[in-house]
């Protein structure tokens, strides 16, 4: 049986299982992380001030490959919310920019 986050986001995960399990990891760390600091059990009640905490002030001790990929699941979240277009110029910040391949 599916977790509720996992059934929330049917339909706007893409790529292959490897994928899908990294980005239902990460929608699983910003649930708790929201559940914790303000009680929020759905991510149905989650607004772009709660996304833009969890960039900013949760993540912001992780490295920038790390952030960026939290980015694009928030990024899925606006999607699922149907929210892109009103969020994503107020959710603008350094965990958008793509992190350079370190070279060998």
């Amino acid at each position: 049986m599916k977790c509720p986050i996992e059934m929330y986001f049917d339909g706007v995960l893409t790529g292959g299982k490897n994928l899908h399990n990294r980005e239902l990891g990460h929608a699983r760390t910003i649930h708790k992380a929201l559940r914790e600091r303000w009680n929020l059990h759905h991510p149905e009640q989650w607004r772009m001030k709660h996304l833009r905490w969890f960039l900013e002030a949760h993540q912001k001790s992780e490295d920038s490959e790390n952030r960026y990929r939290y980015w694009l699941t928030v990024k899925k979240i606006m999607k699922r919310r149907q929210k892109e277009a009103d969020w994503t110029p107020r959710l603008q910040g350094p965990w958008t920019i793509t992190p350079r391949k370190k070279s060998v």
